[in-house]
């Protein structure tokens, strides 16, 4: 385990999953209130965006996502890997600024389904790019802080997400995500794109 804890890579994935982690499960978490409170929408249909028919939109779209790339990853090699978690992060920036400043039901319902799309590939991806990066003998050591990190993210952006939404207003959930989407994008800039010799 100290070899582990000494090992930067750790804990610049440890991180990485946190903010993805909160990330995925605020949005997934809070895209229902957001609509219903900021953009009028009807009880009845909006249940079903944060799963996939539009409450299920944005968990169906993360599945389909990470089922998609999630079986092209190991094929494709460390460099594209790298350059496919920054544009998948991008199209997510981009995605969640069309929800925060398109005042449409149907434009944020789409958006939020595919939102869950692109950030559905960076678990198993960052997964196979540490199993490349890392030591072999830390493997295991290694994957269990980054999940563990990754369960604290999920648990304390939402929270985060009510606490501050409870304060201000539902709109305040999407600066948010943006913000941790941001510091994704920061931290996965200090992966190689390949193999140091």
């Amino acid at each position: 385990m100290k070899q582990t804890l000494r090992e930067p890579y750790v804990w610049i994935f440890a991180a990485f999953l946190c903010l993805y982690t909160g990330s995925e499960t605020t949005v997934g978490g809070w895209s229902v209130s957001f609509l219903l409170v900021e953009r009028h929408a009807n009880r009845a249909v909006v249940g079903y965006v944060a799963s996939g028919l539009d409450e299920h939109r944005f968990w169906g779209g993360l599945a389909a996502g990470r089922l998609f790339f999630g079986q092209l990853s190991p094929t494709i090699g460390l460099r594209i890997e790298k350059h496919l978690v920054h544009i998948f992060i991008f199209v997510a920036v981009v995605l969640e600024l069309l929800v925060l400043f398109v005042p449409s039901f149907l434009t944020n319902s789409v958006c939020i389904g595919f939102v869950g799309f692109v950030l559905g590939p960076l678990y198993p991806i960052s997964l196979s790019i540490a199993t490349k990066l890392l030591p072999p003998p830390i493997h295991l050591t290694a994957l269990a802080t980054m999940s563990s990190s990754a369960s604290i993210g999920s648990a304390l952006f939402p929270f985060l997400a009510g606490v501050i939404a409870n304060s201000t207003s539902v709109k305040a959930i999407e600066p948010m995500v943006l913000i941790l989407l941001s510091g994704m994008a920061g931290l996965w800039f200090l992966f190689p794109s390949r193999f140091q010799s």
